[in-house]
């Protein structure tokens, strides 16, 4: 008589005693001879369990702005504090915005459209398909908020003109945030817009314009300023002919009159 566990672990004897070093389904066989030298087989299966698993997600978990980018917040969870005690072969995790993700190891990354905080769940499972459920929170907290600075002239006259058009130049690149800005959003008096850091604008007509720029860090805060430029054309064309004074009498060249009847008159 002879038991099968696994094909190169056999055991022999009426009865006897396994240890099994995992939780699962596994398959034993039961191979039996009888005196008449016939062969039989048998199989079952058995199913090991131990102790359901502890999930423990970590947290609750506070981010700050770094880890934010164009308003999508990103953090990873850790779930490594949970604990089975033949281990662990699943991990699903809830992330409190509708979405879901699974993992056979403990670590995972996800992203978040704003601040929270997130009710955020742990699905925990072994080999044996034992559940354990836990749950912790995600909080995001935007760190200061961004200072809008604008470097431009204050009064641009005729030199910077050509055909009718002014061309000035500004820049915002002494603004500043504690993580970094995301957009530059620019509005040049004259109903024109425009976006970056340094932008170029033509005005078309003389007259004094507020220039207002809005800065955006990656949390969504907002300041704005604004500055004025005058737009100036230099002192008026002066027009001047060159040419003579005085043009000279024309002379006028006469041919002498014949009348036709002396003309007949040489004629004969």
């Amino acid at each position: 008589m002879a038991w099968t566990f696994t094909p190169d672990l056999t055991y022999f004897g009426r009865t006897l005693t396994h240890r099994f070093v995992r939780e699962g389904r596994f398959v034993t066989r039961l191979w039996h001879t009888d005196a008449q030298a016939r062969h039989s087989t048998r199989g079952t299966w058995v199913t090991v369990q131990g102790n359901p698993p502890v999930a423990d997600p970590g947290g609750p978990y506070v981010f700050g702005e770094t880890n934010a980018q164009a308003l999508v917040w990103t953090a990873t969870l850790d779930a490594a504090a949970s604990t089975d005690d033949f281990g662990i072969v699943r991990y699903e995790w809830g992330f409190g915005d509708g979405t879901r993700g699974t993992n056979t190891t403990p670590g995972i990354t996800h992203s978040w459209t704003n601040v929270g905080p997130w009710d955020v769940e742990l699905v925990v499972e072994d080999a044996a398909r034992l559940r354990a459920t836990n749950h912790t929170t995600v909080t995001f907290v935007p760190g200061a908020p961004p200072v809008a600075r604008i470097t431009g002239p204050a009064l641009v006259d005729e030199t910077a003109a050509r055909d009718g058009q002014w061309t000035v130049n500004f820049s915002a690149a002494d603004s500043t945030d504690d993580v970094g800005i995301w957009k530059y959003d620019w509005q040049f008096g004259d109903g024109k817009t425009g976006t970056g850091r340094d932008v170029t604008t033509r005005y078309g007509a003389i007259g004094t314009y507020t220039v207002t720029l809005t800065v955006t860090d990656h949390a969504g805060q907002t300041h704005a300023t604004t500055h004025e430029v005058t737009i100036q054309a230099n002192d008026l064309p002066v027009p001047a002919i060159t040419g003579p004074r005085l043009l000279p009498r024309p002379r006028c060249h006469q041919r002498p009159l014949v009348r036709p009847l002396e003309r007949t008159r040489l004629h004969r």
